[in-house]
């Protein structure tokens, strides 16, 4: 199809009376009207003519949004121009969205890496967006990658060693970046990630938090030392142990407990069990947790194990375990009987 064709089929005056159902047949329409072989061109034409819309404001960037997946189904390789457009954010932002949706299909490694021209035309994107738009830019592929479950993706380790060059020393990206790209690679990969001493500035909270949140099973694994981490990085999260790892109906297999818990235990409960028991066999190399911390995270599995209605054993066995954990942490541990842990315990 024709320069002039295409220039005069998207005037603004034409497209915005249209309907968006109108708009996406007119679409369409123009775009298998193209012989065979000026396909290609025409897809490209079109989303030029609709970018330079876009540009000049005379079209909002909803209808370049409705026409990009037509077009990058004919064309992929049009999605690194468009994430890195210059001008609109708007345009920007619709490549984004279409980029999470590729990072949900099963060969987005070939296919996502393909369109945005390798690694060489990742590197360039990362380098050339604004700080702002490459955070945008890591939570579309991050955040689309999750959808991989608890094994993660493959390809987000190739992706995140590209832009680090496999070093924790980043210079491409804020630190933060990393910790979102990191939570959604193969667990292989993470941990080998986080067996290097951390940096003091990396964002390890903010990683514990999106571990706990979508890959809970690795990060019972760091807390309890079955995944061999740096020890830095396993003491910062047993120290400040987030309760979802208790809460998360996640199943936990015990690899440490010898003491036979009842099949209506808590996966949580059981995770605790593991955990206490690493800390006696096992103890931190690292600043461990002190015996408040212990008995705080066995206080939060006794009371969801009690409002659960659970076997009245498994949660003796457990503050039993705990108190003698804390107390090696201790010259003395003195308890109360108006302890909470004791008072929960005794009115159950």
């Amino acid at each position: 199809m024709a320069a002039d064709n295409i220039e005069a089929s998207f005037q603004p005056g034409l497209i915005l009376r249209m309907s968006p159902a109108d708009f996406v047949s007119h679409l369409r329409a123009l775009a298998a009207s193209a012989p065979a072989d000026q396909h290609d061109a025409t897809v490209a034409a079109i989303t030029s003519q609709l970018q330079a819309h876009v540009h000049s404001s005379a079209i909002p960037p909803m209808l370049f949004s409705m026409w990009l997946p037509m077009a990058l189904s004919h064309l992929p390789q049009l999605l690194e121009d468009v994430l890195g457009d210059k001008e609109s954010s708007g345009v920007r932002k619709a490549g984004r969205r279409q980029l999470r949706r590729i990072c949900r299909g099963r060969n987005w490694s070939e296919n996502g890496w393909k369109a945005l021209g390798g690694i060489e035309g990742i590197r360039s994107l990362f380098n050339n967006l604004s700080v702002s738009d490459v955070r945008r830019l890591v939570m579309a592929i991050s955040v689309g990658s999750r959808n991989r479950g608890s094994a993660g993706d493959e390809a987000v380790d190739h992706l995140l060693g590209a832009l680090t060059d496999g070093s924790s020393e980043v210079q491409r990206l804020e630190l933060t970046d990393v910790a979102s790209l990191l939570v959604s690679c193969s667990t292989p990969f993470i941990i080998k990630w986080l067996s290097k001493k951390p940096l003091p500035s990396f964002p390890l909270p903010a990683l514990f938090k999106s571990l706990v949140g979508s890959r809970p099973d690795l990060a019972r694994s760091i807390a309890t030392g079955a995944a061999k981490v740096h020890p830095e990085v396993r003491s910062s999260l047993v120290t400040n142990l987030p309760a979802e790892l208790i809460w998360s109906p996640a199943p936990y297999e015990p690899k440490y407990t010898r003491v036979e818990l009842s099949p209506k235990s808590l996966p949580g409960m059981r995770f605790c069990f593991d955990l206490l028991h690493s800390l006696r066999t096992e103890p931190m190399s690292k600043a461990s947790p002190s015996a408040k911390n212990i008995l705080k995270f066995v206080q939060i599995a006794e009371n969801r194990a009690i409002r659960h209605k659970r076997p009245f054993d498994d949660i003796l066995s457990l503050v039993q375990l705990g108190l003698d954990v804390a107390a090696l942490q201790v010259e003395r541990l003195e308890l109360k009987l108006s302890d909470p842990r004791l008072v929960a315990l005794i009115r159950y």
